[in-house]
């Protein structure tokens, strides 16, 4: 299942030659290429999806019996014109090769997809609600049918949470019943970014920002709350006051960059992940999320891969961060910040997308990386063209980086992981000088429109 060691001579002569035929056969945009496997995840398939339209994938996952499922959208247009029709792909794994079943089309536009804890799939489309289908067929299990969904968590016990508008809304195993709502208390606007539930504790978690003002400036303030599964408030992160986030010679703390909180992840364990973003290095998220006056515990940054945001942005720019939390408690318990790097001393944006993480706490970040992206074993090691695109990037339990790499032309939106496979997923744009990357695909060619599908499958090693 991983990429077979060649030595020199007339065998790596051999499979130059073939990966040159494959390059020419596969089309303009679209390189076939043997990966490194220096890292601890070995690359098995990487493919363009496509037939015709416009596709991204915007959901992944992988069920008990290690079947993929992948959730997308297609439209005959462009993928800034929003809308299209949803459907779903299942792959199959049989040793090194990768079978797709014929994609279910779905009606209505999908905004998400997470699978239950019994590998279910669950779909948020836009103005129709939360959907439990069958994979391999159109039948709906349950439903709830909440219009404005902006994230949703299925709990341990089957109970459904649901994000919508400014609220947080928990039903019962039907999916049917409300049992409660809950608000939150912000400064300023409420804008909800993304939810998880921990299925162990049942705490689910919110994470956004109030758009508010400094006395001096627009702010956007983050905020991180949990509620317990009665639709108790049990913590709270962030959420510091507006008027001491302007510089010391305005008697503030001088942490101006304004923080935005994005999305959250549920783990194993009892562990829920936060991810947030500022516009450059003097974010609260530097500082104790109970009172940025005071430093943050230095054991949540030590040992980590990047230990607070770049130095030597020009102008603001996006720099991101991840931790991990204890659900029943709110403690921050590691976490780390990503930039790309143009040099050592002068960083450059980073956002992150997505986040998986395995039974042994190893982290799985997807996301987009303007020029300079980090690069740890990669599979593509870059060679020219841009230094950016979507990225992978493998942490340990610490936030140590173990591997990161990035498939040039690509958008990742989407990963997940379990049985030990890793799954990542979005779109790709084959054309122009930064060639997409395939490997073993099930689709070498473009389908046509403006991107396609693309999703990368890796084995790595089980917890």
């Amino acid at each position: 299942m991983v990429r077979q060691a060649y030595g020199r001579g007339r065998a790596a002569g051999m499979v130059a030659a073939a990966l040159m035929a494959f390059a020419a056969a596969a089309g303009a945009g679209v390189r076939g290429a043997e990966p490194k496997a220096d890292g601890p995840a070995k690359l098995i398939c990487a493919s363009l999806w496509g037939d015709g339209g416009t596709e991204q994938f915007v959901g992944a996952g992988v069920q008990p019996d290690g079947t993929i499922v992948l959730a997308g959208n297609r439209q005959m247009s462009s993928l800034r014109a929003g809308g299209g029709s949803g459907f779903l792909l299942t792959l199959k794994l049989s040793g090194a090769a990768v079978t797709a079943r014929k994609p279910l089309r779905l009606s209505g536009q999908v905004l998400g997809m997470k699978l239950a804890p019994d590998g279910s799939v669950c779909l948020a489309v836009r103005d129709a609600g939360v959907f439990m289908v069958r994979a391999d067929s159109s039948r709906v299990v349950r439903q709830c049918p909440v219009r404005d969904v902006i994230d949703f968590g299925v709990d341990g016990n089957g109970e459904l949470v649901v994000l919508h508008g400014q609220n947080m809304t928990r039903f019962d195993r039907t999916w049917r019943k409300r049992l409660w709502t809950a608000s939150w208390h912000t400064h300023g606007g409420n804008r909800p970014g993304g939810l998880a539930v921990c299925t162990r504790t049942g705490v689910a978690t919110v994470v956004g920002y109030g758009m508010t003002h400094t006395g001096r400036e627009p702010w956007k303030d983050p905020y991180a709350y949990g509620f317990s599964r009665a639709g108790k408030e049990i913590w709270k992160l962030w959420d510091p006051k507006p008027g001491r986030q302007v510089s010391s010679q305005h008697g503030g703390n001088g942490l101006m960059a304004d923080t935005t909180g994005d999305f959250a992840a549920a783990g194993p364990d009892g562990k829920l992940y936060l991810s947030l973003y500022a516009d450059g290095g003097n974010s609260v998220c530097t500082r104790d999320p109970a009172d940025p006056d005071k430093p943050i515990d230095p054991q949540v940054y030590n040992g980590v891969y990047q230990k607070g945001p770049g130095h030597g942005f020009k102008g603001a720019s996006k720099t991101s961060v991840a931790f991990r939390v204890d659900a029943a408690t709110g403690r921050l318990e590691k976490g780390t910040w990503m930039c790309a790097w143009l040099t050592p001393a002068r960083a450059n944006g980073l956002g992150m997308d997505a986040l998986a993480a395995d039974e042994a706490g190893r982290v799985y970040l997807v996301g987009g990386s303007a020029s300079g992206c980090p690069e740890k074993a990669p599979w593509y090691p870059y060679e020219t063209g841009y230094k950016g695109g979507g990225f992978l990037a493998i942490f340990d339990a610490g936030f140590a980086m173990l591997q990161c790499g990035m498939f040039q032309g690509t958008g990742l939106q989407a990963v997940a992981v379990g049985g030990g496979l890793v799954v990542v997923a979005g779109h790709a744009k084959p054309a122009g000088e930064d060639a997409v990357p395939v490997h073993n695909p099930v689709q070498p060619k473009p389908g046509g429109g403006e991107a396609d599908g693309y999703f990368a499958i890796f084995q790595t090693a089980r917890p």
